[in-house]
């Protein structure tokens, strides 16, 4: 329902202007199933987004606020560590923070 808007008569005959195949609505017709099944995907994607990103943030919250990392000195001998590029780091805290606007991200690129 939200992507419905009464415009006026000077907008709506330029927007024919550009679409001849526009077809007009009066504002009480039903909304089309297609866009209410477009809608209901969009709201469950925006929902399992932000599960994902609640989700992660809460299995990696060191990561997330940068604290508890290992620091490489002279006694790392013989101990392993794993790397990933600051960029993915960025990357990944941008969708945790905006889950709902932003995709994960899909690879590491080291």
């Amino acid at each position: 329902e939200s992507g419905r808007r009464l415009v006026s008569k000077t907008v709506w005959e330029r927007l024919l202007y550009y679409f001849p195949h526009l077809k007009p609505f009066i504002q009480s017709s039903p909304v089309c199933e297609l866009c209410l099944v477009q809608q209901y995907n969009e709201q469950q994607l925006k929902e399992s987004r932000k599960l994902a990103g609640q989700g992660q943030k809460d299995v990696l919250q060191n990561l997330y606020h940068g604290k508890n990392r290992p620091k490489i000195g002279d006694n790392w001998e013989g101990r392993i560590a794993y790397i990933v590029s600051s960029n993915f780091v960025q990357g990944w805290r941008k969708f945790v923070k905006q889950s709902v606007k932003s995709e994960s991200v899909q690879e590491i690129v080291n």
